[in-house]
């Protein structure tokens, strides 16, 4: 069987398409068009989602159509996870989703949704972006959405400078830290960053 890349239209998405032809010379030539949805029966086999033209005579023809993905950081519970839950649903997108614990990893996972999972990365340690960053090479990384974050309600002639210092470790520098590690692979994909804010930051204490 031969293979060749190219390139098929679903909404307003470009994707780099993998056709695999086990029928060889006779389909040869046949698939240099655009795509469009309603033209495939959708299969799922964990990285690729895979489309069987439904009105092609030859039925052995498949074309792997790599996923783009997504990262969110704190996505362990509140907006992070919701959002997560959300964009995965909509199955254009495998969602990696930012936790910390094990038990966040299990609570994921219990959710039994196709798209998404859970990825250790704490926004506090180098070392820990630097894996995750590492796992997700050749995952068609387009956007990073920056959402880990805390807040210590305190008035800032109180709060004890560790803890302030820790907040900012977590919302501020932390983001940077994220953002450093994953941008290679954004650059690649001309992939987007999204940074979630506060209300709070809008109120002066």
């Amino acid at each position: 069987a031969y293979r060749f890349m190219l390139l098929a239209n679903f909404g307003r998405d470009y994707h780099n398409v993998q056709c695999r032809d086990s029928c060889a010379d006779d389909c040869r030539g046949k698939h240099g068009w655009q795509t469009r949805n309603n033209d495939f029966d959708r299969m799922w086999d964990g990285k690729f989602t895979i489309l069987r033209r439904n009105n092609q005579k030859c039925k052995s023809i498949k074309v792997l159509l790599m996923l783009k993905s997504v990262l969110i950081t704190g996505a362990s519970t509140g907006i992070g996870l919701h959002l997560a839950q959300q964009i995965a649903k909509e199955r254009r997108f495998k969602v990696f989703a930012g936790i910390r614990k094990s038990e966040d990893e299990k609570k994921i996972i219990d959710l039994k949704i196709q798209n998404l999972f859970p990825i250790f990365v704490d926004v506090k340690n180098q070392d820990s972006i630097s894996k995750c960053a590492e796992k997700l090479k050749g995952e068609n990384l387009c956007a990073l959405i920056n959402n880990a974050g805390i807040a210590v309600a305190c008035p800032l002639e109180f709060i004890p400078i560790e803890e302030f210092e820790d907040q900012l470790d977590v919302n501020v520098v932390g983001l940077l830290r994220v953002t450093q590690a994953c941008l290679p692979l954004l650059r690649e994909t001309h992939g987007r960053i999204i940074n979630i804010g506060s209300i709070s930051g809008k109120v002066t204490t």
